[in-house]
């Protein structure tokens, strides 16, 4: 079997900064040429003294439930305001904005953050991989003309 290096390599580097990956996807090739869609949930193992032994998780075949939702005619996936909300402080609604994300990355899809209304917010939905952000802490709602000049100011980058 064989993933590509480009995922391998994101693995590698969730496990390092989080010491988890949850729902992390891949596309894995099998010798014959065929192609399967796998979900990893996984976390270091560390000895007594914090030495690396391991990793340790779970891999699941998705391949069916990754074609069902390939058939939807998506060019986004938005993260609800909900799930921004609290997550700086949260865990479990870090983990479900992760997994949204790493979903929207394996099915080459933009991911929009919707309601991101601090940097800490901002921060880690970029550093996860989000494409787009919504939100008081890009800017406030503003006419469209107000907008323009926004845009014309900062050189199109907000």
């Amino acid at each position: 079997m064989y993933v590509k290096e480009s995922r391998r390599e994101e693995f590698c580097r969730l496990m390092e900064a989080h010491g988890e990956v949850i729902n992390f996807e891949s596309e894995v090739y099998r010798r014959d040429g065929s192609k399967i869609w796998i979900s990893e949930n996984a976390h270091v193992v560390r000895g007594a003294r914090g030495e690396f032994i391991c990793y340790e998780g779970t891999v699941q075949d998705i391949t069916e439930r990754r074609s069902y939702l390939r058939r939807f005619p998506l060019d986004i996936i938005k993260i609800d305001r909900s799930l921004v909300t609290g997550i700086e402080h949260e865990e479990e609604v870090a983990m479900i904005a992760r997994a949204v994300i790493s979903l929207g990355q394996s099915l080459r899809k933009t991911v929009v953050a919707e309601g991101v209304e601090n940097q800490a917010q901002f921060d880690f939905l970029r550093y996860q991989g989000c494409d787009e952000f919504q939100g008081y802490q890009i800017a406030r709602p503003m006419p469209a003309a107000d907008f323009a000049a926004l845009l014309a100011r900062t050189g199109g980058q907000l």
